[in-house]
């Protein structure tokens, strides 16, 4: 078989890419290429990856069109929330060699983590800091990968501060692994009165109000999660106290009806919100995970964690 011949290197404007690696098994018609951003007497890489001559040459003029990210960046690095939000501005704004993917996947655990770390002042996070923040994850019933995952995010935050002299690099050893309980250690269904406690703190203000709503909606309705993630405002009769539930490929539609306390719940939650969804995408996605804080609020109100599958079988075996 011989070999892939090399492509011609790659200018848009002050950008250069070269092929570096020839293509691989799975991507035999992509060479993985190098660009680089002659500015200010330095090269900078702008671009790595597999593409085509054709997608490359699309990528840089984006990136050329995008024009310099830029000026300012976020100040007054007193706390690792600060420190975490700084990075993340820099992941949209500056970082342009990782894929969207990739990108977005760091965003959004940074953003989880600062419900954790928030708090700790620009480098505190010392080895007995980092063991107590990887017992709170597991605690919170996070899997012991997503929280072995957090940890290397948290990792690298701190070594891109360090490069900029925002703050020290972190020095502690990653906690060890533990294996997640038994499924079966997991289960408990909940009572009406471990709800109510639960429930009360939640909160209904802020940025993760939507998890006092859905936990109030689930077990007034005894709706599954992906039905109530789902459920937008044109299938609520709030005057009659109604849901219509609208048939998908496993269930017929069907009517629930709303019990007080909810329906005056949702027309307090419902005024002012821009989404169609009685739980708006905008807001699930930009907060750490339901269960996540549903666990915290049990630890809170002393009760054994339940899941939202769990209180859902609570209303059901109430029928």
């Amino acid at each position: 078989m011989s070999k892939p011949r090399k492509p011609a290197k790659v200018t848009v404007g002050r950008i250069i890419a070269r092929p570096v690696r020839p293509p691989g098994k799975r991507t035999p018609d992509r060479w993985y290429w190098r660009a680089e951003e002659h500015r200010d007497g330095k090269s900078h890489d702008v671009l790595t990856g597999r593409f085509t001559v054709e997608e490359v040459t699309l990528e840089l003029a984006r990136i050329v069109s995008a024009g310099p990210a830029p000026a300012t960046r976020p100040r007054g690095l007193e706390t690792t929330r600060d420190l975490l939000e700084a990075w993340i501005w820099h992941l949209e704004h500056e970082e342009r060699r990782l894929k969207p993917s990739t990108r977005q996947g760091y965003v959004t655990t940074a953003m989880a983590l600062c419900d954790f770390v928030g708090d700790v002042p620009v480098g505190g996070i010392t080895q007995e800091v980092a063991e107590e923040l990887h017992q709170d994850m597991l605690d919170a019933r996070l899997a012991p990968l997503t929280v072995r995952t957090r940890m290397n995010v948290l990792r690298s935050c701190h070594r891109w501060a360090a490069r900029r002299k925002y703050a020290p690099a972190l020095t502690f050893d990653m906690p060890a692994m533990r294996r997640a309980k038994p499924m079966e250690e997991h289960r408990h269904t909940p009572t009406r009165e471990e709800v109510r406690r639960v429930l009360a703190h939640l909160p209904t203000t802020g940025q993760t109000a939507w998890v006092h709503v859905l936990v109030a909606f689930i077990a007034g309705t005894g709706a599954r999660v992906h039905e109530a993630m789902s459920t937008e405002w044109r299938h609520l009769d709030l005057q009659r106290g109604v849901w219509t539930v609208p048939a998908d490929s496993k269930t017929s539609s069907r009517r629930v009806v709303l019990g007080a306390d909810l329906v005056q719940l949702l027309a307090w939650w419902g005024p002012g919100l821009p989404a169609a969804q009685v739980i708006p995408r905008a807001l699930s996605s930009a907060s750490s995970s339901a269960p996540t804080k549903v666990a915290r609020a049990c630890a809170k109100a002393g009760v054994r964690y339940w899941s939202l599958r769990e209180l859902r079988r609570m209303v059901v075996d109430e029928l």
